[in-house]
C-alpha cells in the first residue's frame, strides 16, 4: 500500500458547468508566496468531474480567494493504494485575471517526488473563504459569463485545449 502524501484535503463545495453543487478535496499551500492549489475527487464520484469541468473550478478558486492566476499553480491529485501518488500540473493560460484554457501535464516520479519535498516545507493554507464563497448561490450562468465562457444564450462553451 502507498502512502497518501495529501490525506488532508478538505470537502469544498464548487458548481460544475450544469451549475450542480459536487464536492470536491482540495489543499491550499504557501510556496514561497505562490498558492498551490490540489483537486481530488472523491472515490464514490470516479475520475471525471475535475476533467469536465476544470476551467470552472479553477476561475472559482480564484474568484473565492481574489487571485491572480500568475501568483497560482494548480494540480490534479488521485491517490490509489496501489500506485500511489498521481498529480497533474495544469498549464493555465490567462487573460485580465481569469484562466481562459489549460493543459496537463501528468508528473514523473522524481517530479512527484520533489513535491512531497517542496509541500513538506509549504505552509498549508485554508480553504474556508472558498467554501463561504460557494454558500452565496451564485449561478454558474453568471460565473461563466463573468469570465467569457459562455454565448449570448447561456450556453457554456468549454472548449478546453
Amino acid at each position: 500500500m502507498k502512502i497518501d502524501i495529501l490525506p488532508d484535503l478538505v470537502d469544498v463545495p464548487f458548481y460544475d458547468r450544469n451549475n450542480n453543487l459536487v464536492s470536491l478535496r482540495l489543499g491550499r499551500f504557501d510556496d514561497s508566496g505562490i498558492n498551490l492549489f490540489f483537486l481530488a475527487e472523491h472515490n464514490r464520484h470516479g475520475h471525471g468531474a475535475i476533467a469536465a469541468n476544470s476551467l470552472v473550478y479553477v476561475n472559482q478558486i480564484l474568484q473565492g480567494f481574489g487571485l491572480n492566476p500568475d501568483q497560482c499553480e494548480f494540480y490534479r491529485y488521485i491517490h490509489t493504494p496501489a500506485s500511489g501518488p498521481i498529480i497533474g500540473r495544469f498549464d493555465i493560460r490567462s487573460s485580465g485575471g481569469k484562466a481562459l484554457s489549460y493543459s496537463v501535464k501528468m508528473l514523473t516520479q522524481v517530479e512527484v517526488d520533489a513535491m512531497v519535498d517542496a509541500l513538506s516545507e509549504a505552509e498549508p493554507l485554508s480553504v474556508a473563504a472558498l467554501a463561504d464563497a460557494a454558500n452565496k448561490e451564485v449561478s454558474i450562468n453568471e460565473n461563466l459569463e463573468s469570465i467569457g465562457l459562455s454565448d449570448e444564450t447561456g450556453h457554456p462553451e468549454l472548449a478546453v485545449g
